[in-house]
């Protein structure tokens, strides 16, 4: 996966001291704090919680991610090495009083261990579709939930079959910016899913 390259570019442009409100110091290595980016935590569909952490000196950013459950943590990346082959092959059990069980005590505090409710189905493009929630809606449209393997869309879509109109996001006057639907395009795999499994 190569959603972290996204999360890092934008962690790179606001250090811990640039975004202290976000960021909470959870322990010391070296003689430097570790914080955790608490604005970027994001639980997933694989019942990972994924987020990052910095040292005060701003020279390491690491992208993570916990099961809460196991009690295992997975180091996805860091601004020194980049993405790491195999992750998911190499989580390693919490030690107790250690940083690492600071960061999952944290994390699954603020995340829960119960996994990312819904019955979530990959649709291509990085992005799944959550099955339980296709609902019509009194205004005709299917409404539905989707995420997508960047952890950084998550939200309410809805879609128009016989127009074959997409809406993403229901802020203030989203029934006025229906998008058609482009060939090939992941707004047709949405499109496509929804209308074939609307209840």
């Amino acid at each position: 996966m190569k959603m972290w390259k996204a999360i890092l570019a934008a962690a790179l442009v606001a250090s811990p001291a640039q975004a202290a409100d976000d960021w909470v110091g959870i322990g010391t290595v070296a003689g430097h704090t570790v914080s955790i980016d608490m604005a970027n935590l994001r639980k997933w569909i694989d019942g990972l919680v994924y987020f990052s952490d910095s040292t005060d000196d701003g020279d390491t950013y690491v992208l993570n991610a916990v099961d809460c459950r196991r009690r295992q943590i997975y180091v996805l990346g860091d601004s020194d090495h980049g993405e790491l082959a195999g992750w998911r092959d190499k989580g390693t059990a919490v030690v107790a009083h250690s940083l690492g069980e600071a960061e999952l005590e944290t994390v699954c505090g603020k995340t829960g261990s119960e996994p990312l409710p819904g019955h979530w189905v990959g649709i291509g493009f990085g992005l799944s579709v959550d099955r339980d929630s296709i609902r019509r809606g009194p205004d005709g449209l299917l409404h539905f939930t989707t995420t997508d393997d960047t952890f950084r869309t998550f939200g309410p879509d809805a879609a128009d079959c016989n127009r074959r109109l997409i809406y993403f996001g229901q802020d203030s006057g989203w029934q006025d910016r229906g998008r058609e639907v482009a060939p090939k395009s992941f707004a047709e795999a949405e499109l496509n899913y929804v209308c074939a499994n609307a209840h």
